[in-house]
């Protein structure tokens, strides 16, 4: 691999999946539910979250930016808004 930045992340593949995507099940619960669901919205959603932390030797953020736009362009999914 060359030095990044000289690295041009690839275009989406010509395949790339678009349209509205159904909400999974995990979602529907979380979210309220639907018909049929049997799921309650949660009391106060604004408290329910995840993070952590990652440690790591000393990054290239040029090189991090390139990864994150070539797993973008390969997964439809990172896509997704």
């Amino acid at each position: 691999m060359s030095h990044s930045e000289d690295l041009c992340p690839p275009e989406p593949e010509p395949e790339s999946l678009g349209g509205e995507v159904p909400m999974l099940p995990i979602q529907k619960w979380f979210f309220g539910g639907g018909s049929g669901s049997g799921a309650s919205p949660l009391a106060s959603r604004n408290h329910w979250n995840q993070s952590f932390t990652l440690m790591t030797p000393e990054l290239n953020p040029k090189r991090v930016e390139y990864t994150m736009k070539v797993l973008a362009a390969h997964h439809d999914a990172f896509r997704l808004r």
